[in-house]
């Protein structure tokens, strides 16, 4: 920093300067993952798989429900039509669903959606499989 007051100029402290990122009310220090997440989030967009399974019985009450937003292809209901169809095929491979884990399953999801995703689309969003059980 130069400072200049009544005819005389000096270096002061140094300040930073260069790109400053902004968290809510916090600067500066962000995660490297939210930061990757949110380049993912602006050139690929995001896909939300929603899914309520029967915590007893495995059995599937709702879903799954898909829901994308920032990116649009030219066929996009079928693309997501076909999404939806292999998390189904992915379910009905596990056979009894109330012996699993539920961060498996999203786990699970997630890989398989990437994968069809890059194949289909040449892209990839971040996805955000949700399971609620209840």
């Amino acid at each position: 920093t130069i400072c200049v007051a009544e005819g005389r100029a000096w270096l002061g402290k140094k300040q930073h300067t260069g790109r400053m990122l902004v968290d809510g009310k916090g600067l500066g220090d962000i995660d490297d993952m939210v930061i990757r997440d949110r380049l993912r989030l602006s050139g690929d967009g995001v896909v939300i798989i929603l899914l309520v399974i029967d915590d007893q019985t495995g059995e599937i009450f709702y879903g799954p429900d898909i829901i994308s937003r920032g990116f649009v292809f030219e066929d996009n209901e079928t693309i997501l039509d076909e999404a939806k169809q292999q998390v189904l095929d992915l379910l009905s491979g596990f056979g009894k669903l109330e012996h699993m884990e539920w961060s498996d399953i999203g786990s699970d999801i997630k890989r398989r959606l990437k994968r069809y995703f890059y194949r289909v689309i040449d892209s990839g969003p971040l996805i955000l499989p949700i399971i609620i059980p209840v």
